[in-house]
């Protein structure tokens, strides 16, 4: 259904799915959901290494072109204003944490990430050009893995 106003539209979109019972032994469990993580994790492994170095780039890129309007700096954090004039800031312990976090990430060791270092693989992903799936799992199971995965720490 559409419904158009004076200067909106309106979507709705209804779609009946029917029940799907199963046995209990097959309904997803946290065990399973690890497991799948896992599995997930260690396919997309390149890509969240590719992810991490790609976004390091982009943030070392973006303070350097705007060193000239620096507002803040200390020890920790550089702030900074955009040409478009919102402010950013730079973290240098987000950085460091996405340093070593890349070795991490190809040593497989999601059981070891910090929610700290889940937060720089979830804001790396904005930088991932080609979102294909791979195998049988796809781009958004990365994405719900990182975001689920929080959950567990």
């Amino acid at each position: 259904m559409i419904n158009v106003m004076q200067n909106e539209k309106e979507y709705t979109i209804s779609v009946s799915i029917p029940f799907k019972k199963v046995a209990f032994s097959e309904t997803p469990s946290k065990r399973d959901f690890k497991e799948f993580a896992e599995k997930v994790f260690e396919t997309y492994t390149n890509v969240i290494a590719q992810a991490l170095e790609a976004r390091m780039k982009a943030c070392a890129s973006n303070l350097i072109k705007h060193s000239d309007s620096i507002k803040y700096c200390d020890d920790k954090y550089i702030t900074y204003v955009r040409k478009s004039g919102g402010e950013h800031t730079f973290s240098f312990n987000a950085y460091e944490t996405m340093r070593g976090l890349v070795k991490k990430v190809q040593q497989y060791k999601l059981g070891e990430l910090t929610k700290s270092e889940i937060k720089q693989i979830a804001k790396s992903l904005y930088w991932v050009e080609d979102k294909s799936d791979i195998g049988e799992y796809t781009f958004q199971d990365l994405i719900d893995v990182i975001n689920e995965y929080r959950d567990f720490k």
